[in-house]
């Protein structure tokens, strides 16, 4: 931002002045000018001062905007900072052994049960598929239809397999490339190839057709396969068999990630001890037994190996999170608070050029430092959106089932700090082991029994709301204060404003030289009188002696 700039009223180079009638001019004007000089020097401050203004609310935008970006916003917060994210109020944790882990993968959300969750499995999820095992190109056009995209080919006699390869990889339907939707899968030493949709389960379909279609085997449709598992919770006799489209669920706040198919046996179950004689399944010593009735009423027991999930209590990481946001937000709250009642010292304005000259740098530094503060005291917009912070905080959440004083979490007890949060952590930990469901909703509901007034809306949706009110697309503060890359960057309130003041300093600047000019020329014509007058009186003199 530019400085104070004052026009004073120095001695001009090219002015003879004061030699006839021995006046100081340069004195005099700048006395007559004292006046002007002063609004002049006036209108610079206040301008100074509005520019140092905006650059305060910039800073505060900033630092708005940035918070806003690490915790509130879905798009840019990551799945660590993002106080949106349910896995951030977790407090128990799965684990698997190391033997486990080949076939499972396993972690949990709020609400997940403590205990040994045990799951085999008797097949993964998968795409549909097509292969190629021959190594030879049938020529001609090959359609690959995938959910309501068609790919369309042209293969040529001439292709190798390579050549056919690249061609799948830059076929397109529309601006949609086969690639988004299917992998492909060659190998040199097989010489196999093979397409699979990237969606998995029974659901995913691939149809193939036209006259190149003998490549894969001739025009036919093929569909995926579900996954197959069977899971025991805590507290279950046996297991539960459950068909997933994906590798990848969540069931009871438990999320497993298939890794491979269990181990697995098959006995006719008369043979087995003690003998099975319902169809059924059932867990014993950490296999499953699947028991089914062929056609004939024969019994056959199919085995899988069972993996364990452990979910214990854990809320350390959770608590480290939460406890990470709230102290960014302690530090943002008290450097607004600070903003908003230093105190402004009279005696401190900005300087004008001519005051700057008698000063050193560090003088001038020091010297602007204090004439700064109290520049946002009592601000309405920040004041207001601090009172509005608190309130959500304490606001009730319907349908949570918790408040911010059952989790620990409370505003300090001095008033002065402008609300700022404090957390008892034996109370959150606990709340985050054994209610942690309820503690994201207090966090995150977004609305309850079908209405998203802001009463049924959790903390950080609140926090979301306000603090794009002020810092958001239109905000409060970019409308009065501008920031870069906004439709207000050059628009907002306080750019007009430092506008309108510069085009009235350039015109006061004008009037000031003018005014200025004109005394000049009042004591030029002093000074042209007097020579006139000393020359009569010398000529005058010089006839009578």
């Amino acid at each position: 931002m530019s400085s104070v700039s004052s026009t004073s009223s120095s001695t001009s180079y090219n002015r003879m002045t004061g030699l006839a009638t021995g006046v100081d001019t340069d004195k005099y004007v700048e006395q007559m000018m004292s006046g002007d000089q002063t609004k002049l020097d006036k209108a610079n401050q206040n301008e100074q001062y509005t520019e140092w203004q905006q650059e305060a609310y910039v800073d505060i935008i900033t630092k708005l905007k940035d918070f806003y970006k690490k915790y509130l916003d879905t798009a840019t917060a990551t799945s660590d900072t993002s106080m949106l994210n349910a896995n951030n109020f977790n407090g128990v944790a799965a684990s698997v052994s190391d033997d486990d882990s080949k076939y499972i993968s396993a972690s949990t959300l709020p609400g997940a049960a403590k205990g040994i969750y045990s799951i085999a499995i008797e097949k993964l999820a998968s795409g549909a598929k097509v292969e190629n095992t021959s190594g030879t190109l049938t020529a001609g056009d090959l359609s690959i239809k995938i959910g309501d995209k068609t790919f369309n080919v042209n293969v040529t006699s001439t292709m190798t397999m390579d050549d056919f390869i690249n061609s799948l990889k830059n076929t397109y339907s529309g601006d949609d490339a086969l690639t988004n939707h299917v992998n492909i899968n060659y190998s040199q030493l097989t010489g196999k190839l093979s397409l699979e949709t990237k969606d998995t389960g029974f659901t995913a379909e691939m149809q193939i057709s036209g006259t190149a279609a003998g490549i894969f085997g001739g025009a036919a449709t093929s569909n995926g396969n579900d996954a197959v598992v069977y899971i025991t919770e805590p507290g279950m006799a046996n297991p539960v068999k459950k068909t997933e489209s994906s590798n990848k669920f969540t069931i009871d706040g438990v999320t497993y990630n298939l890794q491979s198919p269990s181990p697995t046996d098959s006995a006719s179950s008369s043979t087995l001890v003690p003998p099975i004689t319902e169809e059924g399944i059932t867990e014993k010593g950490g296999v499953v037994y699947n028991t089914t009735r062929a056609s004939d009423g024969t019994l056959t027991t199919t085995m899988y190996g069972q993996s364990n999930i452990s979910v214990k209590a854990n809320a350390d990481d959770s608590y480290k999170k939460i406890k990470a946001f709230f102290d960014d937000y302690n530090t943002l709250i008290g450097d607004i608070n600070t903003k908003l009642t230093e105190k402004k010292d009279s005696d401190y304005q900005p300087l004008t050029d001519a005051q700057k000259k008698d000063m050193t740098e560090d003088q001038i530094t020091k010297w602007e430092t204090k004439a700064k503060k109290g520049i946002l005291r009592n601000d309405t917009v920040l004041s207001g959106m601090l009172t509005s912070l608190r309130e959500a905080v304490y606001g009730t959440v319907k349908g949570a089932g918790l408040t911010n004083t059952q989790i620990g979490i409370t505003t300090t007890s001095d008033y002065k700090n402008g609300g700022k949060i404090q957390i008892d952590e034996s109370k959150l930990k606990d709340a985050l082991e054994n209610r942690a469901d309820q503690v994201f909703d207090l966090f995150s509901q977004y609305s309850f029994n079908g209405s998203s007034s802001d009463d049924t809306k959790g903390i950080i949706r609140k926090f979301g709301k306000i603090v794009d009110g002020v810092v958001g697309f239109d905000g409060t503060l970019i409308q009065k204060a501008g920031y870069t890359d906004t439709r207000w960057e050059v628009t907002n309130d306080l750019s007009k404003s430092i506008t309108e003041q510069k085009k009235k300093i350039t015109l006061m600047k004008e009037n000031f030289a003018e005014k200025q000019q004109r005394y000049y020329n009042m004591f030029a014509t002093l000074e042209a009188n007097m020579n006139k007058l000393n020359s009569q009186s010398s000529w005058l003199s010089s006839a009578l002696s």
